[in-house]
């Protein structure tokens, strides 16, 4: 309410909304956000429970963050609180079939969910009458949230689970039903695909942005804005740069030098800035290899001197060079080190460092820092050392296991593994899984439509 009252330059109303959010996050913190259980809780009694999860982990606790991060407004409470929250879940609303069954018997044996709500801390009274729902819909905002935090392998472990149960061997992999077939509650899963990206989008001031979650040296996705979509790539060498929501010492990966593009491949596009994820110091722009005007650059954002308006066929391109990376001496190799657990890869100079994955292996290598893009002894196929995970891709350099982009954990273990299902490879980059997700929505309505037409005749 705050950010639309400042569209429509009501001021008065923008602070009193803004000052009553605060009060709402700070109250939902204080409350009902138990640090010894790890999750939030309903601030109910005995005496007023009556179809409340009371202390229970309940799925919707956070349901709010995954509207928030689709809005481009980010975290809702303490993100501390917000990550422990998820974690949580993991912890313990996965279930299996057998011996869990559904209330509304959608999963078969050997499917893996997450359950509305359990309680590993008591129940008051008899609980919540829909306990036992899998539901995709309320799974997705809480894959957003996990993305939101750079939490890729909890995201990755609840999104898999979900194709897994829709694989086409029991059920369609176009129809997540929940109270009925084609349930739109699915269609939250939206925001998995734009948290992915770290996609954010302004139509009112044709501000644009991009912080992916995976493969950022070599990364595509679909895009679409006001009145066209398209294409939008990233490639490059890659450093870190301190997080500064958690504000525990953490990093996170970021673009030292490269390129991005922006691609029109239908309609038309207005943009007056476009920010990525990067340490570099300076930037170009160029549309079709002409040079664009750009007014500013820092913190990332590239404001352009005038909006820049893509055709169909055009392609914005922007340079940016002079960022911090690591770049290991054996080999020349990039040292984007996206494995997880305690290992740090940023923040050395010429020192050995180890990123930890998942507990069980490490990549390691010399490392330099380096100013600028690549030096001449970087070879052409760049590599991450992805820890306990596996490397694929044209190059060899995209993590397929990677707990998450941060580089330091603090030595946090993240993830209790007795009933998690974690994913393997799928080799399908983000824009050709979103096409595929297209395709089979048409063909789930246009499958709708004819059976509608044999019910009429």
């Amino acid at each position: 309410m705050a950010s639309m009252s400042t569209l429509m330059n009501e001021t008065t109303e923008a602070a009193a909304y803004e000052t009553r959010a605060k009060l709402s996050s700070a109250s939902y913190d204080r409350v009902c956000f138990n640090a010894d259980f790890g999750y939030y809780i309903a601030n109910v009694t005995l005496a007023n429970c009556k179809d409340s999860y009371g202390p229970g982990c309940f799925v919707d606790q956070l349901c709010a963050v995954g509207l928030s991060s689709a809005c481009g407004f980010g975290h809702v409470f303490n993100p501390s609180n917000e990550e422990e929250a998820h974690s949580s879940l993991l912890k313990y609303n996965v279930v299996i079939n057998p011996p869990f069954q559904d209330l509304q018997k959608h999963m078969y044996s050997g499917d893996v969910g997450i359950t509305v709500c359990t309680y590993p801390n008591g129940k008051l009274g008899d609980g919540m009458n829909y306990e036992n729902i899998v539901s995709t819909g309320f799974t997705s905002p809480n894959i957003a949230g996990m993305l939101l935090e750079r939490n890729v392998d909890g995201a990755r472990t609840m999104a898999t689970n979900i194709r897994n149960r829709h694989s086409g061997t029991n059920t369609s992999p176009w129809n997540e039903p929940e109270c009925d077939l084609l349930y739109s509650r699915s269609m939250a899963h939206w925001n998995i695909f734009d948290q992915a990206c770290g996609f954010q989008y302004d139509a009112t001031s044709g501000a644009l942005s991009f912080d992916p979650r995976m493969n950022q040296n070599q990364f595509q996705c679909f895009v679409t804005l006001h009145g066209g979509w398209g294409s939008f790539t990233q490639n490059g060498t890659l450093g870190t740069t301190l997080d500064s929501v958690f504000g525990d010492g953490r990093k996170m990966v970021a673009l030292a030098a490269g390129h991005a593009d922006v691609s029109c491949l239908w309609g038309s596009m207005s943009l007056t800035s476009l920010r990525l994820q990067t340490t570099a110091t300076t930037a170009t722009a160029s549309v079709n290899g002409k040079t664009v005007g750009v007014e500013s650059f820092a913190d990332g954002m590239v404001v352009f001197t005038t909006a820049v308006v893509l055709a169909t066929g055009d392609v914005l391109t922007i340079t940016v060079t002079g960022g911090i990376s690591e770049v290991g001496a054996s080999g020349g190799k990039v040292g984007s080190c996206c494995g997880g657990g305690g290992g740090s890869c940023g923040g050395v100079s010429s020192q050995e460092a180890h990123g930890h994955g998942h507990g069980h292996g490490h990549g390691h290598g010399t490392t330099t820092r380096r100013e600028g893009g690549l030096p001449a002894s970087v070879s052409d196929a760049a590599v991450s050392c992805c820890g306990g995970g596996s490397c694929s891709g044209p190059t060899g350099n995209i993590c397929d296991d990677s707990d998450d982009d941060f580089q330091n954990k603090d030595g946090k273990e993240e993830k209790e593994k007795e009933t998690i299902i974690t994913s393997s490879s799928r080799g399908l980059n983000v824009m050709q899984v979103f096409v595929i997700f297209l395709c089979g929505m048409a063909s789930a309505y246009m499958i709708q439509r004819g059976m509608m037409l044999m019910k009429t005749k």
